[in-house]
């Protein structure tokens, strides 16, 4: 008896929703009906549409949300970069047909790089040469793509003065390898804010003033080696209650 009763409650339910939805459909409401419950999103491309007429023939031509919003694909090169001379110029020749906004391609190296000095040990066996990364820029500037590098520069111990000039060898190397790039992201996420070196104790600063101490030195860094350019990082760190609470930051 009772599982009769629950399936007649099922059936009861589906039955409502029917002659609502009906409803909408037979008021010419369509989505209006829905929407009432579903927030747009207006990062996501809208149904919307701009007529435009030539020699008496109307066209319909999709608009998509935020048209002045700047779109940038992500690319995590880690593990398995793609080759230059085959792939960047199609890809990024791809996104300029695509004709939706893609303003550049954030990509993120990982240990790719062909990097020299005290770096040269650490490079990925299938890491890119200097030539290959020719390849890419040029590819990038034909097609008007911008490139922006994405190096990862937050450390174990950054309490300590040598941690930074190994960083800015780092991003001094990353720029020179990006000319015509005009932002940089410097990562910062999915980082463990310990203070595990004595120096972090030292200093008497909480986690979360060091982090934030620690990226204004990577700032600087960059800015002493391009002044002007835009220096991005990722925000779930910052979103935690120790940074949103604290008056101080």
């Amino acid at each position: 008896m009772n599982s009769i009763f629950k399936f007649l409650t099922f059936v009861f339910i589906i039955i409502i929703y029917i002659i609502y939805y009906s409803q909408c459909i037979s008021k010419s409401l369509g989505n209006k009906c829905l929407s009432q419950s579903i927030p747009d999103n207006s990062y996501l491309p809208q149904e919307t549409f701009s007529t435009k007429t030539i020699n008496n023939i109307s066209t319909e031509k999709p608009n998509y949300g935020r048209p002045n919003l700047a779109k940038y694909i992500h690319l995590d090169l880690k593990g398995a970069p793609p080759k230059p001379d085959k792939f960047y110029e199609s890809f990024f020749n791809f996104l300029k047909s695509l004709q939706m906004g893609v303003k550049g391609v954030l990509i993120e190296y990982g240990d790719i790089l062909p990097l020299e000095e005290i770096f040269v040990d650490v490079g990925h066996q299938a890491g890119y040469t200097k030539s290959d990364r020719k390849l890419t820029e040029k590819a990038a500037k034909e097609n008007e793509i911008e490139i922006i590098p994405l190096i990862q520069t937050f450390v174990i111990s950054p309490c300590l003065n040598a941690t930074y000039v190994l960083l800015q060898d780092l991003l001094q190397q990353t720029l020179d390898m990006h000319p015509n790039s005009n932002k940089i992201h410097i990562g910062c996420d999915e980082v463990m804010l310990n203070n595990v070196h004595d120096e972090c104790y030292i200093k008497q600063m909480k986690k979360s003033e060091r982090y934030i101490d620690h990226i204004q030195c990577i700032v600087n860094i960059v800015h002493q080696i391009r002044p002007g350019i835009r220096v991005l990082i990722w925000d779930d760190i910052l979103r935690h209650d120790e940074f949103t609470k604290n008056d101080k930051l």
